[in-house]
């Protein structure tokens, strides 16, 4: 199930995931409705605050735990600027398979909160066709990818022809990256301009290329790379999902050490926190949740003018890392 949230654990996925899913999108909605009667707002804002600083207060004293290969922690953030947060995100440990996760970020786009719908559908689409066709993962390399892609085309199917069908949701569409973890492997499907990075003792790498009209215009040396931030085109991406027939995604493959770490993020941290800050902020931590916290609490530093969502995950094979 995909979910929005504070925070997530390995433990008990499904618990934590309908929490957080049902607590954001009522927190989404009333803050919609309420948003031209501040005084109402704030105090429902509040109030839900409360509540699920209460949850977390169970969840951050037991989100790691020693001997699981990954540790994840994953937080999404309405901004200082949006009505509605329309991004999603899922973190969860899959059964059946030995040492197998899953973790997705999803920043949707459309009118009338179309985008929410979009991003939410395409995070419980993918889980639920990679949860169904999981006996794949105990094939090679090439049979894992080919699920990968076939998840997102599949996802891609469905929000297209909500899309079509519903005339609240015409237009809508998502970015998308997701992680899939089988052992010490991770494979990597990507559309849009979310990012997946890999962070490895002290150095930031960028495992996805953004599908975007910047990056385009970077490629062809149109623009140089310290131009990109300031361009007035920097939302416009060239490849979304649910907004055409069909879709081709990006899937690669990564080899992974102990102690490595992964961060998916949308664009609302990435275009506003640069890479080194990104690194400093996660290497220097002590623990993940507080680094998932401060790459939020950076952006909205930086204005916060978008949704923001990162998911912070590290491999600690065998339990043996104690550095976080």
């Amino acid at each position: 199930m995909g979910f929005r949230g504070v925070g997530a654990i390995h433990e008990s996925p499904v618990q934590a995931s309908e929490y957080f899913l049902y607590h954001s999108y009522l927190e989404s909605r009333i803050s919609y409705l309420f948003w031209r009667q501040p005084k109402i707002n704030i105090f429902l804002k509040g109030f839900f605050i409360l509540c699920r600083n209460i949850f977390q207060y169970g969840l951050d004293k037991c989100y790691m735990f020693r001997g699981d290969l990954m540790r994840s922690v994953g937080k999404t953030d309405i901004g200082l600027v949006r009505k509605v947060n329309e991004d999603s995100f899922l973190c969860e440990k899959l059964d059946g398979i030995e040492d197998t996760y899953l973790y997705i970020v999803a920043d949707g786009m459309g009118g009338h909160n179309a985008g929410e719908v979009a991003s939410s559908m395409a995070v419980e689409e993918i889980a639920s066709y990679i949860k169904e066709n999981i006996g794949e993962l105990m094939l090679g390399d090439r049979e894992i990818q080919d699920l990968i892609r076939n998840a997102i085309t599949h996802a891609n199917d469905k929000v297209y022809k909500t899309s079509i069908l519903k005339s609240n949701c015409l237009g809508m569409g998502t970015t998308l990256s997701m992680v899939l973890v089988k052992g010490t492997v991770i494979y990597i499907g990507h559309v849009g301009d979310s990012r997946i990075y890999l962070i490895r003792e002290n150095r930031i790498e960028r495992l996805t290329e953004d599908h975007s009209l910047v990056a385009e215009l970077i490629k062809a040396g149109t623009i140089k790379p310290e131009e990109a931030a300031n361009h007035p085109q920097k939302n416009v991406i060239t490849k979304a999902l649910g907004t055409e027939y069909t879709l081709e995604p990006d899937v690669s493959r990564c080899d992974m050490q102990n102690g490595d770490i992964i961060l998916i993020c949308t664009d609302g941290l990435s275009n506003t926190v640069y890479e080194e800050d990104i690194v400093d902020l996660v290497v220097n931590t002590s623990d993940l949740n507080e680094a998932c916290e401060l790459l939020v609490n950076k952006a909205k530093e930086k204005g916060g003018f978008d949704n923001i969502t990162a998911v912070v995950i590290q491999m600690c094979k065998g339990g043996d890392y104690s550095g976080r």
